[in-house]
C-alpha cells in the first residue's frame, strides 16, 4: 500500500506542489512542504531539504530534522554535523522516539557529536550514549567531565554511572570540592553504584556534608561497605549526629 501511494503521489504530479512549497517565502508553507515529503517518504528530496537545517524558524528546523531521521534513521542524524542552532529538548525527544521505533539498528559513531561546539548537540549525543549503551565512547566521555557547560558535565556523570564508568571515579573524587552541588550529588550516585572498600575514607569525610542529600547518600554507601561503622554512629548524641543520621534512625 505504501509503495502504491508513493507511485500515485509521483505520477499525479502532487510531488511538484510539495517541491514548490520549498521555494516559498513563508516559513509555514516551507514547513508544510517538508512535512508532506516526509509523510510520502520522498528520499530524493533530501538535498533540497538539507538547506533548511539552520533555518531561522524552529518549526522549519523541526520538520527538517524529522524528515532526515524518519527517512534515513541514524544516517539522517548527519545534520548534527552542520547544526548551529539549538536542538530543543522537545526536538530531541521526537528524534529519539523516531529512532526507537526501529529495532536492530546499527548506531553510527557518535564521538564527533560528543565533541561538537554546539552544546545542545553534545547533550543529545549523551542521550544516545546512554540509551544505546555506547561503552566504546568512554574515553570521550571522560574528556567531557571538564566541559565548560555544567549541564554537559552533569549529564556526562549520569551517563558514566549508567555505563559503569569506573575510570571517572578517581578524577571526580580528586576534583570533588570544585564541583557544583548538583555534580557532587550525581557523583555520589556514581559512587553508590561503583563503590570499593578503599572509598571508605572519602565517604566518611562527607557524612557531615552541608547538603542533606549527600549526607544521606554517604550514609547509605557506608552502610553497604561497613555496617559496623555505620551502626557505631548510633552511639553518638543527637547533637553530634548529622541530619541524615537522625532521619535514618527514625525510619528504621
Amino acid at each position: 500500500m505504501s509503495s502504491t501511494i508513493q507511485t500515485f503521489y509521483h505520477n499525479t504530479g502532487l510531488i511538484n506542489y510539495a517541491y514548490d512549497r520549498l521555494d516559498s517565502k513563508k516559513w509555514n508553507i516551507i514547513a508544510k512542504g517538508i512535512g508532506e515529503l516526509r509523510r510520502f517518504r520522498v528520499e530524493e528530496a533530501s538535498h533540497k531539504i538539507a538547506k533548511f537545517i539552520n533555518f531561522p524558524r524552529p518549526e522549519v528546523q523541526r520538520e527538517t530534522q524529522l524528515y532526515m531521521v524518519n527517512l534515513f534513521l541514524f544516517e539522517g542524524l548527519s545534520f548534527l554535523d552542520e547544526l548551529t542552532t539549538t536542538l530543543s529538548e522537545w526536538a530531541q525527544i521526537q528524534l529519539l522516539e523516531t529512532l526507537q521505533k526501529f529495532e536492530n539498528q546499527e548506531i553510527c559513531d557518535i564521538r564527533p557529536w560528543l565533541k561538537s561546539t554546539n552544546d545542545s548537540v553534545v547533550l543529545f549525543a549523551l542521550k544516545l550514549a546512554q540509551i544505546y549503551n555506547q561503552f566504546e565512547v568512554k574515553d570521550t566521555l571522560m574528556e567531557l567531565l571538564s566541559h565548560t557547560n555544567k549541564d554537559v558535565r552533569l549529564n556526562t556523570i549520569n551517563v558514566l554511572t549508567h555505563l559503569y564508568g569506573i575510570e571517572a571515579k578517581d578524577i571526580l573524587k580528586a576534583n570533588f570540592n570544585t564541583l557544583s552541588i548538583e555534580e557532587q550529588i550525581s557523583f555520589f550516585g556514581l559512587l553508590e553504584k561503583l563503590v570499593m572498600p578503599d572509598d571508605e575514607p572519602f565517604i566518611e569525610e562527607h557524612l557531615f556534608h552541608k547538603n542533606f542529600e549527600i549526607q544521606l547518600l554517604a550514609l547509605n554507601i557506608l552502610k553497604e561497605i561497613n555496617i559496623d561503622k555505620y551502626m557505631g554512629f548510633s552511639k553518638l548524641s543527637n547533637k553530634e549526629k548529622s541530619k541524615a543520621m537522625i532521619k535514618s534512625e527514625n525510619t528504621i
